[in-house]
């Protein structure tokens, strides 16, 4: 494989990002908030996923538009994986907004389980292969190929294979999160035994 400088794949995966799942607007999430230099990560999530939301742009994040191919298959194969056990699958897209320029996340994905648990896994679309085998600050690696870029069959197919990693994920965070939320037991200790006083005498 022939070398690419770092400037060059910086500038084919924004391309990638924009085709393969759309673009946040970065002047509506600004508008949103006022002019924002940092703000923590859930926050950002947060204004990135209530923006999307409301203005259904670039797609509504409970049915992706076919026009950005590897959102909308990948909603769809999630969405059709956990049919059965029922809840709500989101894709959002972070691509130019704040939570991309500043966190490094180019869009998430959300689970609703039945149960009411929001179970959330953050993506990071690259083309750089050397990020493949593993995650960055416990991203989703996503890698956007250039074959995906040129076929719609490759991203379809490249998708069913992307969404059982991501059925895992989901579930390993869906552990993690109940674990977190249930109390673990701690038996009473009491931190001095209470003696009786002797009786005084009269």
């Amino acid at each position: 494989m022939s070398f690419k400088p770092e400037w060059t794949l910086y500038r084919q995966g924004k391309d990638a990002e924009r085709i393969l799942i759309g673009e946040q607007s970065p002047e509506r999430v600004k508008n949103q908030e006022g002019h924002v230099d940092y703000l923590p990560f859930r926050s950002v999530m947060e204004i990135v996923r209530r923006i999307q939301e409301n203005f259904k742009q670039p797609y509504d994040p409970a049915q992706p538009s076919l026009r950005y191919p590897l959102a909308y298959w990948l909603h769809r194969y999630l969405s059709e994986a956990l049919a059965a056990r029922g809840g709500a699958v989101k894709f959002f897209t972070a691509v130019n907004s704040i939570l991309d320029l500043r966190h490094g996340v180019d869009g998430f994905i959300d689970y609703q389980t039945p149960e009411g648990l929001l179970v959330t896994v953050p993506l990071d679309l690259t083309l750089n292969e050397s990020k493949f085998a593993g995650g960055t600050h416990g991203h989703f690696i996503v890698p956007a190929t250039e074959a995906m870029m040129e076929s719609s069959e490759v991203v379809r197919e490249q998708s069913k294979a992307i969404s059982k990693d991501l059925l895992m994920k989901l579930a390993d965070q869906e552990k993690e999160l109940t674990a977190r939320m249930r109390p673990s037991y701690q038996p009473y200790q009491p931190t001095r035994h209470l003696r009786r006083r002797p009786a005084q005498a009269a």
